[in-house]
């Protein structure tokens, strides 16, 4: 049964996930000129320009990110068994190019705690089954289709377990006129589509269900919500991003100001340096010499206070004493902007604690080896620890799914093998390091190919033979650890004057 509506889809949360999207997206100058409007009077006739930094996106980005390298997908079906590549299921992630899908749900997973992966199958041409079971035609155009959901555009609702997806809704087009939008609906039994203009919803078109069950994913951060189905988006970073954008604005004001001081006078000024020539004497009202009448209005009683100053403007000051002599002077606010500057980098390197990450910059001490830069990021390093472990549970169930709706993949438990994090090496320190291992027989040449260059057994064993060959030809001997002596190779490549013989020799 439908469950959800318009008011899951168009509300505060949704509202607040959209404006993180924003921030992180670099679409911050309409969140910043509204801001403006309530706290910051007549900016745009005292010559305020917004200015925004996206600070959001640096901290997220350098916030214990997974997919540093391309994980490796292995499938268990059975405790005590050798994994299994399933070449169906690779070949399906491979056409939905997978990666660059998943470096961005990692990306909003991070930023927003909780993202939906929805999971539809494509079929290009009517097919026919094998023994009743579906199976993907890719030189058809067969393919799966994932689409990143996010708080700002659906709603769920999740069974008992919290687990599984038992009906979603999404938006189909983007909400305007206040409230004006289409939506899609999928339960168990069928797939709606929906027209909403203010609180009424009319229905567009429904089918069934083929599939028997809503095919989608939650994907969490580092934890699942107490209660409910997703994570509440951070606030302190929205607050920081308003802070900096603020900031910065009003900086460049004060440079201006600074630079570019109000010349203040009580003197009539006239000609093309007043900022407004047609009435040159405003501010304060004053009576004019001579005889008044009783009652007379001097002036307004209330200060045109977008006339009082600002850069390149004249303020005439007259008292109406003729005895008081003329006087011109430049004035304005000085700030001592290397200490607000200050102040604010403190607090974004505050928040960015918060989220793990250290904002170096010249004033903090720098690491001068690994070791050290591992105590540095040791808090990143832990949060991508415990990023992984949500996100393996997250491929876990995305694998369920993708069973489901082809059933002729591999029975069994998918899991994600992701790389170590990437981190600044010393180049003299590791190889001093894997020399002492090498030499001590706690490893092979055969495992700093594999480690350090990144190198697969067939490659690495072809790039031994190629040593091998060359240190014949030149006459330089190296003697083998035994830890390389009893690998067992592949035969030597056709052509190479080592083939069919241990790698025993010179390297």
């Amino acid at each position: 049964m439908k469950t959800l509506n318009y008011s899951n889809l168009n509300n505060a949360d949704t509202s607040a996930a959209q404006t993180l999207i924003d921030y992180y997206e670099g679409d911050q100058t309409k969140h910043l000129t509204a801001l403006m409007d309530s706290q910051r009077k007549n900016w745009k006739q005292r010559n305020f320009i917004p200015y925004t930094r996206n600070i959001t996106k640096t901290i997220v980005e350098k916030s214990g990110l997974l997919f540093n390298a391309p994980p490796k997908l292995e499938i268990f079906n059975g405790a005590g068994t050798k994994p299994v590549i399933d070449s169906t299921f690779n070949q399906l992630m491979d056409n939905s190019d997978w990666l660059e899908f998943f470096q961005n749900v990692d990306v909003y997973t991070r930023l927003l705690k909780s993202i939906v992966v929805l999971q539809q199958r494509y079929v290009a041409q009517p097919t026919l089954t094998t023994g009743g079971l579906y199976a993907p035609n890719f030189q058809q155009g067969d393919a799966l289709l994932l689409t990143l959901l996010t708080r700002a555009n659906s709603d769920v609702v999740l069974d008992i377990t919290g687990t599984i997806i038992l009906e979603l809704a999404f938006l189909t087009s983007d909400i305007t006129n206040g409230n004006e939008f289409t939506y899609r609906d999928i339960t168990a039994d069928e797939i709606s589509d929906w027209h909403v203009v203010g609180d009424k919803e009319t229905l567009i078109k429904t089918q069934p269900n083929i599939d028997g069950f809503v095919p989608a994913t939650f994907v969490y951060d580092v934890n699942k919500p107490r209660k409910g189905a997703w994570v509440k988006p951070p606030e302190d970073i929205i607050d920081l991003q308003d802070q900096v954008n603020l900031a910065i604005t009003d900086t460049a004001v004060a440079m201006a100001h600074q630079k570019q001081k109000t010349l203040y006078t009580n003197a009539v000024m006239s000609g093309s340096s007043v900022s407004n020539p047609s009435s040159p004497n405003f501010g304060a009202p004053f009576a004019e010499e001579g005889f008044t009448p009783a009652g007379t209005s001097y002036g307004s009683n209330t200060m045109n206070a977008s006339a009082m100053g600002g850069l390149g403007n004249v303020v005439t000051v007259q008292t109406g004493d003729p005895t008081v002599a003329p006087f011109v002077k430049f004035d304005g606010p000085v700030s001592d902007l290397d200490k607000l500057t200050d102040v604010m980098d403190q607090l974004i390197k505050s928040v960015a604690e918060d989220w793990c990450v250290n904002m170096r910059n010249d004033k903090n001490a720098r690491a001068n080896s690994g070791f050290q830069i591992i105590v540095e990021d040791r808090d990143n390093l832990q949060l991508r620890d415990r990023r992984a472990q949500s996100m393996q549970a997250a491929f876990r169930r995305f694998y369920n799914v993708c069973q489901r709706l082809y059933p002729t993949l591999t029975a069994g438990m998918l899991k994600v093998n992701f790389a170590p994090p990437t981190l600044p090496v010393d180049t003299a320190e590791q190889e001093t390091m894997w020399a002492a291992k090498i030499a001590d027989g706690r490893a092979s040449i055969l495992d700093y190919f594999r480690t350090v260059e990144g190198l697969d057994d067939q490659s690495a064993w072809e790039k031994i033979y190629e040593i091998q060959d060359v240190n014949q030809k030149l006459g330089i001997t190296t003697t083998l650890t035994a830890a390389t002596q009893a690998l067992s190779p592949p035969p030597a490549p056709a052509g190479n004057s080592n083939a069919g013989s241990n790698p025993t020799g010179n390297v």
